[in-house]
């Protein structure tokens, strides 16, 4: 027996962006593309992120090495992708029956850059998940944002919320882009649900 999920199950739902994208060095606070397109350019990199992070080390099991960076795509990447998929396909059902709803979404950025531009970057990462509710299942979900029954708040941390210790080095990108410490911090969350009732015909 497995018990129905919630919105609320998934909470925080985090999904996760390549450096510097989406819009590689853009002063934006928004973009076009959703989030699908740069999970489906980031996944594939998973070799090439891994070829990268081991200069960081002069000696120590090559596979064990690689091993950390393999875990940040299959454990953290792609389940965030999956995760944001099935629980739009539940907002969905949520929606169709009449209730109103309000997602919080907050975007993050590693050290890397001015505390500017990565508050930019976090606030592009925002639009280009929010950019996913108006693109899912071909546009299903876009009355309902229309309508303002589900209402989607925006908000952008940049670096500010960044693990002490997360390199900003440009002289060693091994560390800075390419360890996995640095992938993490690098990504968009919704952190909150707000169920208001239901909407009145």
């Amino acid at each position: 027996y497995m018990k129905k999920l919630t919105l609320e199950d998934f909470l925080p739902l985090t999904v996760y962006f390549e450096n510097d994208r989406p819009d590689y060095k853009s002063m934006s606070k928004t973009t076009k593309s959703d989030y699908a397109y740069n999970y489906e350019q980031y996944y594939p990199k998973k070799e090439f992120y891994a070829d990268r992070y081991l200069p960081r080390f002069k000696s120590g099991d090559r596979a064990q090495i690689e091993q950390k960076v393999f875990d940040f795509f299959d454990k953290k990447l792609k389940p965030g992708k999956d995760s944001l998929d099935l629980f739009s396909k539940i907002l969905l059902e949520i929606l169709k029956s009449g209730e109103k709803i309000t997602l919080e979404v907050q975007g993050y950025a590693s050290p890397l850059a001015s505390t500017e531009y990565n508050k930019r970057l976090g606030s592009r990462r925002v639009s280009s998940m929010i950019n996913h509710f108006y693109h899912f299942q071909s546009g299903i979900l876009k009355p309902y944002i229309k309508s303002g029954q589900l209402k989607l708040r925006q908000v952008s941390f940049g670096e500010t919320k960044a693990k002490r210790g997360v390199s900003d080095s440009r002289k060693d990108l091994s560390s800075s882009i390419y360890a996995p410490e640095a992938s993490i911090e690098r990504r968009s969350a919704i952190i909150d649900v707000t169920r208001n009732g239901k909407m009145k015909k």
